[in-house]
């Protein structure tokens, strides 16, 4: 009885843990105020869809009787140096900072605790979110106060209380987008929302206002090419993966829905379990059962009093299972997972495993409380009631589910690893694993030189090179609109130093690399991929900008995305766009003393502010915590439905050993060995696996080849993991049936003749 109590409440507390994640992305935005009329807009362009609009593209679809109003934000938030004087002592903080136009709070509610959210029509005042204005100013108001930027200052005008975890729009210092931004219809720079009038049929106004955005754009902008136009709405925004330049927080259906299924198989697992369990302590009741029918007890009587008990033991169980949630909120489990595990913030996730466990409780006992009265006392006494062909189905039954869950979980858990290990492996096109990577401020960009020479001062350090981004560690990048040969082309691109490609060992595959000499008018060097896609070739110009050559299509972005048309770009002497700097250390160095060298270079820089100084491997490792996190749920919960499912044939074997002991005992007066005995009870289970392993194949290769489409690059569907993943589940099997039948065939079988 322990068991079973131990394992439907490690079963609850598993269910609510996982409920808890899959709600967390499934109410994903879901608290903005008219959250259901918010919508992005999005354009097609040369088949791809980009988060990017221009301002007048905007402003034209806003103009739209079915729009109520709209917004645009900077397509993602920047990293702002602010000085802050709290109790006359000056304080330096990095925070992340964005630009939105005036209408932003009108189309995303903010709730206000102090001033105004009007302040953003204001270029001089920006809202910050409670959280940063404790962390500021402590207790004192915020409102009034100091921002000191590098370009000036702005002043604090209002408060917002902070959004939660699950909300696309983020906890910022938002400021204002300055009114003469505006560029061109082409200059697509800014994310847009629309609100929707509430009666509006806003499918029906989206195919008008694309073939009327056509006509205009081919007016205002003749050589961008034939745009298409989408509106999606807000809360589908954390799931879709199929648009450029989206900085939104992602997950995808395809996770929630394996978590959801697992939540659901561990449950049924265990309710399973209970049941067979509950059955195979009937023998053991039998007994008391008979007495309580002689004293006049009635069928009814008994059933009630059987299912009410079977309540108790769920309830009691849902509660222990409430104490495993509140513990497991205190350890590092929580850290796999993106949402609060603290029960108590979701009282209808709480009330619905409750309810869960009542009908588990009715369930569990409905079916062996009939079934224990459904026999004359006579044939009850002879013990054959628990061998009927109804009950063996059942059981095997139910036990087969069990064997199906358990070799799904296991299948998938193991081909998320190998896909993690495939994404941190792979070859990304460009040397990784001797790079350091530091961030950079001012100082360092206003001493390039001091800078370099003090970090090749180390023997360790070979060589070093800058850039204004981090390969691989982002879906996407900049992107540049502009024409070429007559046609409208839009690529990605990142600025780098001459010495970047050599640093980073990325091949040329035709042409030549950068020199020191092209930062008198900056060069190009683009990859095959925006050759072939833009009809690309060696000294023409892009934008005024000779290409010099062309690389193979290295993965500069994540695996989550394919790789699109992009360039390096060396910028000409008065612009300068690096943020790292790229250490190389030579091959057979320490990393530990290259690093502590680098750390203590940087540090010399600093301005008060502190920069992250990371090995690469470490950053691009991070890239992909997401997924490893949830390849480590998963795999967590598959060991406990594992455990579950062997308690559930400990629990078979034990009711069959107890039934069986007759049957035994006649084959071995009649010559049958230990050893055939034993085959005997591993044939059933057996032949169970093998079923039940052909189906969960299935199901496993459905689930993963849904959840691989999500990356680039994928893991094969190796054979042998199918393979090995039920030799596995198979040896457990046989082990513990073997274990547990060993008492029976070693019996004295004339003791179990004459019982």
């Amino acid at each position: 009885m322990i068991i079973n109590i131990l394992g439907l409440s490690v079963a609850f507390a598993a269910f609510l843990i996982i409920l808890m994640q899959v709600y967390f992305d499934r109410s994903f935005d879901a608290f903005h105020k008219d959250a259901k009329r918010i919508y992005r807009i999005e354009l097609g362009i040369q088949g791809n869809k980009f988060a990017l609009v221009s301002r007048p593209i905007s402003e034209f679809i806003s103009k739209s009787p079915q729009i109520e109003t709209f917004a645009l934000i900077t397509s993602s938030a920047a990293s702002t140096s602010y000085t802050v004087i709290c109790n006359n002592v000056k304080n330096r903080y990095n925070e992340l900072a964005q630009r939105v136009t005036p209408s932003f709070t009108d189309v995303f509610h903010f709730d206000i605790l102090e001033g105004t959210d009007k302040v953003l029509a204001l270029p001089s005042q920006v809202l910050i979110p409670a959280s940063l204005a404790k962390k500021f100013f402590g207790d004192e108001s915020a409102v009034g106060k100091q921002l000191e930027e590098l370009s000036g200052s702005v002043i604090v005008g209002g408060v917002y209380k902070d959004f939660p975890k699950n909300s696309s729009i983020r906890n910022v210092i938002y400021g204002a987008i300055p009114d003469n931004e505006s560029g061109g219809w082409g200059d697509l720079r800014y994310n847009a929302y629309v609100k929707v009038i509430p009666t509006g049929n806003i499918a029906q106004e989206r195919i008008r206002l694309e073939k009327e955005l056509s006509k205009t754009l081919k007016e205002n902008e003749p050589g961008m090419p034939e745009t298409k136009l989408y509106l999606t709405p807000l809360r589908d925004l954390h799931n879709i993966t199929d648009v450029m330049y989206d900085n939104t927080p992602k997950s995808n259906r395809q996770t929630a829905t394996i978590l959801l299924t697992i939540a659901f198989a561990i449950i049924i697992v265990a309710g399973i379990n209970f049941m067979n369990m509950s059955m195979a302590l009937i023998p053991k009741r039998m007994k008391s059962i008979n007495i309580h029918k002689v004293l006049g007890g009635t069928n009814s009587s008994i059933r009630v009093n059987y299912i009410f008990e079977s309540i108790i033991v769920s309830s009691l169980s849902f509660l222990i299972g409430l104490v495993f949630v509140f513990l497991v909120s205190k350890t590092s489990v929580t850290s796999l997972l993106d949402a609060n595990i603290n029960f108590w913030m979701y009282p209808g996730l709480v009330v619905t495993a409750m309810i869960i466990a009542l009908l588990i409780g009715v369930l569990s006992g409905l079916y062996p409380s009939f079934y224990i009265t459904s026999f004359q006392p006579a044939l009850v006494l002879k013990g054959a009631f628990g061998m009927t062909i109804e009950a063996k189905n059942l059981r095997r039954l139910l036990i087969g589910i069990q064997f199906i869950t358990a070799f799904v979980l296991i299948i998938s858990s193991w081909f998320m690893y190998l896909q993690n290990g495939c994404l941190r492996n792979a070859d990304v096109g460009y040397d990784k694993d001797q790079i350091i990577l530091s961030g950079i401020n001012q100082s360092i960009i206003n001493s390039k030189n001091a800078f370099t020479n003090q970090l090749k001062s180390f023997a360790g350090i070979e060589d070093v090179a800058y850039a204004a981004s981090a390969l691989s560690t982002e879906d996407n990048y900049n992107a540049w609109s502009t024409e070429f040969d007559g046609e409208k082309i839009m690529f990605q691109w990142i600025p780098v130093d001459p010495s970047f490609l050599s640093v980073m060992n990325i091949q040329i595959s035709e042409g030549r690399g950068f020199r020191e000499d092209d930062k008198k008018s900056g060069k190009y060097i683009f990859n095959e991929k925006a050759k072939k896609e833009f009809g690309l070739t060696l000294n023409t110009l892009v934008d005024s900008v000779e290409i010099i050559g062309f690389i193979p299509d290295i993965q500069y972005t994540t695996f989550r995305t394919t790789s699109a048309p992009m360039a390096f770009y060396v910028p000409s002497n008065h612009k300068d766009f690096a943020s790292y700097a790229y250490i190389k250390v030579k091959a057979g160095s320490n990393m530990k003393s290259a690093m502590q060298h680098v750390q203590s270079v940087v540090h010399g820089f600093e301005n008060g502010d502190p920069l992250q100084i990371r090995f690469y491997d470490d950053i691009f490792n991070q890239v992909y915590e997401k997924e490893q996190n949830l390849t480590l749920l998963i795999s967590l919960f598959s060991i406990i439905a594992i455990i579950i499912s062997i308690t559930g044939v400990l629990g078979l074997v034990f009711f069959e050993n107890e039934y069986r002991q007759k049957e035994i005992g006649i084959r071995k007066v009649l010559g049958s060995g230990e050893m055939e005995i034993l085959v005997l009870f591993n044939k059933t289970y057996l032949t169970i696996l093998i079923v039940c392993f052909a189906i969960a194949c299935a199901i496993a290769h459905y689930f993963i080849a849904k959840w691989l489409e999500n990356f680039s690059l994928q893991t094969p569907l190796y054979w042998w993991v199918f393979f090995v993943s039920g030799l596995f589940v198979v040896v457990i099997t046989v082990t513990i049936v073997s274990w547990q039948s060993w008492k029976t065939a070693t019996s004295n079988p004339l003791d179990a003749i004459v019982r």
